[in-house]
């Protein structure tokens, strides 16, 4: 049975991609998945509605990218043994997924658009933007 990628969705590329983790980053899987949910469907929305793309992209393929780029970034915890303190593992991840959302889904706009998407990405980090179906803010479809 074929499902377009679009039905499915990013949630479960996303939790395939938690289960390839190093296991240092075990106890780190939920912080990663609140973050996941907190960021990614508020950042695609707003560049669907909001940006213009230079090539035109699913919203499934920026989940993707985001997890590449991630990926890419986890070499310190892949170290074996770990190069990233246990004190410091939270805020180096944090650190890590804040850049990758922006390079992966706020990247893949034009400059005006990228701009638009600076400025509400750092409202959104500052819980600053209205999640409600009411919200005046930002317009997030």
């Amino acid at each position: 049975v074929y499902v377009e990628p679009s039905q499915i969705g990013w949630r479960p590329l996303m939790t395939s991609w938690l289960n390839l983790l190093p296991s240092v980053l075990e106890q780190h899987k939920p912080l990663l998945e609140k973050l996941f949910e907190w960021l990614v469907d508020p950042c695609i929305k707003f560049v669907r509605r909001n940006c213009k793309e230079l090539i035109p992209t699913a919203d499934i393929n920026l989940a993707v990218s985001l997890m590449n780029i991630i990926d890419s970034m986890l070499d310190r915890f892949k170290a074996d043994p770990c190069e990233v303190k246990p004190d410091d593992q939270k805020e180096h991840l944090e650190s890590i997924f804040i850049f990758s959302t922006v390079w992966s889904i706020g990247g893949s706009t034009e400059a005006n658009g990228r701009n638009a998407f600076n400025t509400f990405f750092r409202a959104l980090i500052a819980q600053q933007v209205t999640v409600g179906a009411d919200r005046t803010d930002y317009d997030l479809g």
